[in-house]
């Protein structure tokens, strides 16, 4: 809100995750802030849901809840995650808690990468670390049910195309545990997501 008060990612904001198919790609990948604002009272309704199920000392029924009261969730996690995500992963790997958990640090740490352009290093003066990638599950260890279940991290990458628009400065991507990003990445983008968060762009003809 106070970023928006100061006229800024009033209605979009971005962040770069890995492609979820092509090797060596990376997404700049839009988010609305409607969609944000929408998901803050869904998760007010899992709260109210859970605290009413923990007053009447219900154990029975589906502990994840039914993916059909989250759509917006799981819509958000299919967007975001830099890997398939379904309603079968949400309830076979994962749960709903420990997805929650993952899309909240993704939007958490995608505002502060957004605010400093996804290449500066206000991201570790934010959370006081001196290390090229995080782990998004590093606070919740144990939210992956096993250990063939995928997660999240977010590091310093290269790009091919965009190294010396950036001085040399490598970008902030989210990128799956299964195949961390090697090599120098190419970018995927539409022509407004870079131009909302790295300026103007004019069309050349040849």
């Amino acid at each position: 809100m106070a970023l928006q008060r100061a006229h800024f990612c009033r209605k979009v904001f971005s962040i770069i995750r890995q492609d979820k198919t092509r090797e060596n790609v990376a997404k700049l990948q839009l988010v609305n802030i409607w969609q944000v604002e929408n998901l803050t009272r869904e998760l007010d309704f899992l709260l109210e849901w859970c605290m009413d199920r923990h007053a009447s000392n219900d154990a029975g029924d589906d502990p994840h809840l039914s993916t059909s009261a989250t759509p917006l969730i799981l819509d958000l996690c299919s967007n975001l995650f830099p890997f398939p995500f379904t309603a079968e992963s949400l309830n076979n790997d994962y749960g709903l808690v420990k997805t929650v958990r993952l899309l909240v640090h993704i939007l958490d740490l995608g505002v502060v990468c957004y605010t400093c352009a996804h290449i500066s290093n206000c991201l570790q003066d934010y959370l006081q670390i001196d290390s090229s990638a995080i782990d998004i599950l590093a606070p919740f260890e144990e939210a992956l049910i096993s250990t063939d279940s995928l997660s999240i991290t977010l590091q310093l990458c290269h790009f091919q195309c965009l190294d010396s628009f950036h001085q040399g400065k490598p970008a902030w991507v989210f990128a799956s545990t299964s195949r961390p990003p090697q090599e120098r990445l190419l970018l995927s983008a539409r022509m407004q997501a870079i131009a909302d968060i790295w300026g103007p762009l004019w069309k050349a003809k040849s």
